[in-house]
């Protein structure tokens, strides 16, 4: 009975990494069809640029009495 339970897991385990494995052999062939063109035509990300309206307020976690 235990060896069956083991058997049946260890079935599940390597079958995670089947698909695991399966999946990125999909996602890497959907990348590599991506033109490059498209890539080149990406903006790139300026580090220095903010984005945010402003430094937001900074409030206590907890209540502070007087």
């Amino acid at each position: 009975m235990v060896r069956k339970v083991l058997a049946v897991i260890g079935g599940a385990a390597v079958l995670a990494v089947v698909a695991a494995g399966a999946a990125v052999i999909v996602l890497k062939k959907m990348a590599d069809a991506i033109p490059d063109d498209v890539l080149a035509d990406a903006d790139p990300i300026d580090e220095d640029e903010d984005e945010s309206e402003g430094e937001r307020p900074v409030t206590p976690l907890s209540p502070t009495t007087p």
